[in-house]
C-alpha cells in the first residue's frame, strides 16, 4: 500500500485518538505504550480505519496499545466511533464529549429481498438492524421516507453485525436489512 494511501485510511482514526486523549506519544518513547481502548458501532467497513491502524502496527508506533470493544458502558472506553451511539449516551447522562465527526453521511444502503419490488411493499415487513434506533435504522428510516414511505410501518429488528444481518436477509429472517459496504455489493453480486 503506498504511503498515501496509508495516511489515507488511517489518518481520521489516528487523528481522532490524538485529540480525544491529547496523547502526540513520540515513536521512539521510552515509557511503556499507552493503553487506549476504542469503542465502535459494530464490524463494519465504518470502522476499517481502525482495524487498519490497529493490524498495520500504526497505534503501536505511536505509543499506543489499542483494544477494541462494542460497547461504551463501563466507563473503560477512551474514544469511541459510533457517533449516534455515542450522542445517545451524552444525551443520557454519560460523562462523554462528542470532539471529532470523520464522516459527513454513512455509506449504508437499504437492501431488500428479491421479491420486493416496490419500496411500498415493505408495509409490515421487519427490517435487521444493528441495534434499535442505531445509525444503521435512523439512516435506513431517512432513506425509506426520501421514498415516500412510513418507516413507522416497519418492524425493527436487532440482529447485529453486517454479516448477521445479511445472513437474516438471505434466509427470509427479515424483509430488508441496512448495511455498509461491502455486504451491499456481495448482496447484489448474488441477485
Amino acid at each position: 500500500m503506498l504511503a498515501s494511501n496509508r495516511a489515507t485510511v488511517v489518518l481520521p482514526a489516528m487523528f481522532a485518538v490524538a485529540l480525544v486523549l491529547g496523547v502526540a506519544a513520540p515513536v521512539f518513547s521510552a515509557e511503556a505504550p499507552q493503553k487506549v481502548r476504542i469503542a465502535y458501532a459494530s464490524r463494519s467497513s465504518s470502522a476499517m480505519p481502525q482495524y487498519m491502524a490497529l493490524q498495520r502496527g500504526y497505534f503501536k508506533a505511536e505509543g499506543l496499545d489499542v483494544d477494541g470493544a462494542t460497547a461504551v458502558v463501563n466507563g473503560d472506553v477512551s474514544f469511541a466511533t459510533p457517533f449516534t451511539s455515542t450522542f445517545r449516551g451524552v444525551l443520557q447522562g454519560f460523562p462523554m464529549k462528542l470532539v471529532f465527526i470523520h464522516l459527513k453521511k454513512g455509506p449504508y444502503y437499504v437492501m431488500v429481498r428479491p421479491d420486493i419490488k416496490d419500496v411500498q411493499q415493505l408495509k409490515g415487513k421487519r427490517i435487521g438492524v444493528a441495534t434499535i434506533k442505531g445509525t444503521d435504522q435512523l439512516v435506513a428510516e431517512e432513506m425509506l421516507q426520501a421514498k415516500g414511505f412510513n418507516p413507522n410501518l416497519l418492524q425493527a429488528v436487532a440482529i447485529g453485525d453486517g454479516p448477521v444481518r445479511m445472513q437474516a436477509l438471505i434466509s427470509g429472517a427479515v424483509e430488508a436489512i441496512c448495511v455498509a459496504p461491502p455486504h451491499d455489493l456481495m448482496l447484489k453480486k448474488m441477485g
